[in-house]
């Protein structure tokens, strides 16, 4: 147990530190460094030519971070738009991270979540915070914890950000 809260406190440090937070407007970061942390990947911008040596092809409009360029997760994935700009960057961290322990400190840096889900049979937890911009959704599936931070589709009409995890979307019940 103290070394899961151990992992799970160097792994919150890494991320804080690694990441750079938005604007005091959107609140939430849509942004993070990799490499030797002058190299970024930030929501809505295009890959940038120094970045681009650090991923690998992982499928259509799909690159994963080369392991060593980055710390605090045990994957990083990126998926961008047809133009070749960011929409999301996902998170995977290793067996027997704490989720209720990354939730608290991003509770601490982002304020209360926008929305809460636990399946009803507590396999299942989701947090999301989300602006007019940006997403950042944490999710728990049995001991796997990962997370995503996204440029959110808009929902017609509104403008609610509508990220759709593992095939449900919490926020629209």
């Amino acid at each position: 147990m103290r070394t899961m809260r151990s992992t799970a406190a160097v792994l919150l440090l890494a991320l804080s530190a690694c990441t750079r937070w938005g604007s005091a407007q959107s609140g939430i970061f849509r942004e993070i460094t990799i490499g030797d942390g002058s190299q970024e990947l930030k929501l809505g911008a295009p890959i940038r030519d120094d970045v681009q040596p650090l991923l690998v092809a992982a499928g259509k409009d799909t690159y994963r971070v080369r392991p060593g360029m980055y710390g605090g997760a045990d994957s990083i994935t990126v998926s961008t738009r047809p133009d070749g700009t960011v929409r999301c960057i996902a998170f995977a961290y290793g067996p027997g991270e704490s989720y209720d322990f990354i939730v608290a400190g991003y509770e601490q840096d982002l304020g209360a979540p926008a929305t809460r889900f636990t399946s009803p049979d507590s396999l299942r937890q989701i947090t999301e915070w989300h602006d007019a911009r940006t997403a950042f959704v944490v999710t728990r599936e049995g001991g796997r914890v990962s997370s995503m931070l996204c440029e959110p589709d808009r929902i017609e009409g509104g403008q609610k950000p509508a990220v759709t995890v593992g095939g449900a979307n919490p926020a629209r019940g």
